[in-house]
């Protein structure tokens, strides 16, 4: 698998934000809903992860493994990218601990980040799995039953 500087650009921008927010409040929340939120988040990634591990094709890059496969069972029976999802929520439940317009604007470059990576991973998937435009019919990107 070659990374291509396109995702390597993705993926910094993803932990730089991600690294932004933490640093500029606190990894763990202390806010009852905001701790909520990020309990949920990352037992969200934990399930994820869970069924990514399961083909042993875990990668942080928007590339292809070789030997990949497409996943339809667990969180992506309802959406196509539940691991962006959980960084997105992980990244907004930091927000809503120690709310400022800095961070605000972090969590946004940060979610748009995600969805462009998201395009970039699509479009591959699509090249290397057709079958995979009738999942996108069927599923929503982010959000069940609404985008």
């Amino acid at each position: 698998m070659a990374v291509s500087l396109k995702s390597v650009f993705l993926v910094s921008i993803q932990f730089l934000c991600l690294a932004a927010l933490i640093l500029t409040g606190s990894a763990i929340v202390s806010a009852t809903g905001a701790l909520v939120l990020e309990i949920a988040s990352v037992v969200f990634g934990i399930w994820t992860v869970y069924y990514v591990k399961r083909i042993g094709k875990l990668n942080v890059f928007p590339e292809l493994r070789a030997g990949a496969r497409l996943i339809y069972r667990g969180p992506y029976t309802w959406i196509r990218h539940p691991m962006y999802l959980a960084v997105i929520l992980f990244g907004l439940s930091l927000l809503l601990d120690h709310f400022s317009w800095l961070r605000s604007g972090i969590w946004i470059i940060l979610t748009g980040d995600l969805l462009l990576k998201i395009r970039y991973e699509e479009g591959m998937i699509l090249k290397q799995f057709p079958e995979y435009g009738a999942y996108i019919k069927a599923t929503k990107k982010l959000i069940p039953f609404i985008f």
